[in-house]
C-alpha cells in the first residue's frame, strides 16, 4: 500500500514478493496477521465477474519431480484493471525439470499478455532435471474454436496438444534450453493464418 490506504490480502490467498535487494529480510508483524475487528468484514458480492483470460498450464514431469507454465491469454479486449503482471521463474533443484518462458532476460513462470491477440508463439525454455524419458502434459482453458499445438525445434514435430494433450520425448542437460515453442490460434481461421499447415506433423506417444 501506500502508507495511507494500506493493502489488504484476504485469508487463504497466496502472493510472492519480488525483491530487488539481496539479501532481504521480509517481516509480517503479528498485528498485521489478522483483520481489525474495527473495520468492515468482507461479503459476498453478487456481481458475477467474468474472467477476459483464458489459460494453458503446461507441467513437466521427470526425475519424480514436476514444473509447471503457466500462460494466462485474453480471449477478448481487456481493460487496464484488468491486465494481470507476469510472475519471475524461482529455480528448483538441480536434479528437478526447469519450465519457464522468458520476457527479455527475465525467466518467467506465469505468463501473462495485456493485449487480446488472435495468434501468438511462446517461446518455451526446459531443462531436464536427469536424461531420459521426459513427459510434458497440458490442462487448456480456451474457447472451443481455439488451437494449441506444441512445437519440438529438436526433432521437428509439431503435436496439437488439445486432441493429444501428453508428450513424452527423450532429453538431456545438453538440448538447447529454448527447444519448444507453444503456438496457439483464437482465431477461426486457424492454422492458415500462422503459415504452419504445410509443415505439420502431428504426433502423439505411441501414435504417428
Amino acid at each position: 500500500g501506500d502508507g495511507e490506504h494500506p493493502i489488504v490480502i484476504p485469508m487463504g490467498q497466496a502472493f510472492f514478493v519480488h525483491s530487488l535487494a539481496n539479501p532481504t529480510d521480509l517481516t509480517i508483524y503479528a498485528d498485521n496477521r489478522q483483520h481489525n475487528h474495527n473495520t468492515s468484514i468482507y461479503k459476498k458480492s453478487e456481481e458475477i465477474y467474468e474472467n477476459p483470460y483464458g489459460s494453458i498450464t503446461l507441467t513437466a514431469n521427470n526425475n519424480n519431480a514436476v514444473d509447471q507454465l503457466f500462460i494466462e491469454i485474453p480471449i477478448d479486449e481487456i481493460d487496464d484493471d484488468q491486465k494481470l503482471e507476469s510472475i519471475s521463474k524461482l529455480f528448483g533443484p538441480q536434479k528437478s525439470p526447469q519450465l519457464y518462458s522468458k520476457s527479455g532476460d527475465r525467466e518467467i513462470s506465469i505468463q501473462t499478455y495485456d493485449s487480446y491477440e488472435a495468434e501468438r508463439i511462446v517461446d518455451v525454455a526446459y531443462i531436464p532435471g536427469e536424461e531420459g524419458e521426459q513427459y510434458f502434459s497440458f490442462d487448456i482453458d480456451l474457447p472451443e474454436e481455439s488451437e494449441v499445438y506444441l512445437e519440438d525445434l529438436l526433432t521437428g514435430w509439431m503435436q496439437d496438444v488439445k486432441e493429444n494433450p501428453e508428450y513424452v520425448f527423450l532429453g538431456s542437460k545438453e538440448d538447447d534450453v529454448n527447444r519448444f515453442k507453444i503456438h496457439f490460434m483464437l482465431s477461426p481461421d486457424g492454422l492458415e493464418t500462422v503459415g504452419i499447415e504445410n509443415n505439420l506433423n502431428i504426433y502423439a506417444w505411441d501414435k504417428a
